[in-house]
């Protein structure tokens, strides 16, 4: 059983140690606000843009699938999403990500791989998520800095619904990661607060940072950037997790 979810740990991409920098500038979010006619706040959340340091890290190439959630759902009796057959997923969607995925779901699936695979995994921050999504030259989306349509899975262009991973080829970051831009955003570890030297005011309630864009998520919604608040509990069609692995 032990070698059979070491065949189910998803497939890994390296990200190296270094600093790089977290967020927009003020200058772009006052363009993206003039440009697309959003509230200038909105915008803000992305910034004050500055340097962060991480040390190297991997993190899974897709969002984590049904096919691997399922193997978690079995070995623990952990419950199923909702738009599940009991405990498996509609075959068609195996190759998908996992969505309908609370915050506490997504971190018992990383405790339940850390203990099947000898390894360390947990959710990425929200700085690892943007720096495996956009490299260090600071491009708007994982391809580059233009909007392309037909990209990967958004509002725009999309099925309306989650593809399997990988579908958009086009949607691969610097470091090999794919569908950070579209199919469906992230959770993250990181409490939603304003940026060091921002002047906006936090969220009355604690909320967690989720990132990347969705199917049922525009354009605007898929910049490397945006960072979404969230609640905790609660779960969505259109949002699943990747995984860090921190050991050697």
């Amino acid at each position: 059983m032990q070698r059979r979810f070491r065949q189910l740990a998803p497939e890994l991409v390296a990200v190296p140690a270094g600093v790089f920098l977290l967020g927009a500038t003020c200058e772009q979010a006052t363009a993206l606000s003039e440009r697309t006619s959003i509230a200038l706040e909105w915008c803000l959340d992305e910034t004050p843009q500055h340097p962060v340091e991480l040390e190297a890290f991997q993190i899974s190439r897709t969002p984590i699938t049904c096919a691997e959630y399922v193997a978690f759902v079995l070995a623990t009796d952990h419950p199923t999403p909702n738009y599940w057959h009991g405990d498996d997923p509609p075959p068609q969607l195996n190759d998908h990500p996992v969505v309908e995925v609370s915050l506490n779901d997504a971190r018992w699936f990383c405790r339940w791989l850390s203990t099947a695979t000898g390894r360390e995994f947990r959710l990425p921050s929200e700085a690892e998520w943007e720096r495996a999504a956009r490299g260090d030259d600071q491009r708007a989306f994982p391809w580059g800095d233009t909007w392309q349509p037909g990209c990967c899975n958004t509002a725009e262009h999309g099925p309306g619904t989650t593809t399997p991973v990988g579908s958009f080829a086009q949607d691969t970051s610097p470091f090999g990661c794919v569908d950070m831009a579209g199919n469906v955003e992230e959770w993250t570890t990181s409490t939603f607060a304003p940026y060091p030297g921002s002047t906006l005011v936090p969220p009355a309630q604690p909320q967690i940072v989720a990132r990347g864009g969705s199917w049922n998520g525009d354009a605007i919604l898929a910049r490397c950037t945006r960072r979404h608040a969230r609640s905790a509990a609660l779960t969505s069609p259109a949002r699943g997790f990747r995984v860090v692995c921190i050991d050697e």
